[in-house]
């Protein structure tokens, strides 16, 4: 991780659309965000999604644990509620059983 953090309240009050690209911009080339509140990280994930730049728009993961999390796990592509997740968290998107395992050779 880098160490270019996006205070997250220069995210709040922007609506014309020349300003969305720029807040675009500054959430693209962020390494992490600091002050983050349940709307910021919904409308990080909406940003990016929206985002077209060089690759189009993103697919965005999300991970989180609690109720604050749960309309942007649901809005992002990936939604990834962790091991001791509220079920409200949970309950956000759709369920997903994954089994990893090391095959012989490795």
């Amino acid at each position: 991780m880098g160490d270019n953090i996006l205070e997250c309240k220069r995210l709040d009050g922007h609506d014309d659309k020349e300003t969305r690209d720029e807040i675009g911009d500054l959430i693209e080339e962020s390494d992490g965000f600091a002050g983050v509140f349940p709307e910021h990280k919904y409308n990080i994930v909406k940003t990016l999604q929206e985002k077209h730049g060089k690759y189009k728009a993103h697919v965005v993961g999300m991970t989180g644990d609690g109720v604050n999390d749960a309309p942007a796990l649901k809005k992002a592509n990936i939604g990834i509620a962790v091991a001791d997740a509220t079920d409200a968290a949970r309950g956000g998107m759709p369920s997903l059983s994954l089994s990893l395992s090391r095959s012989q050779g490795e």
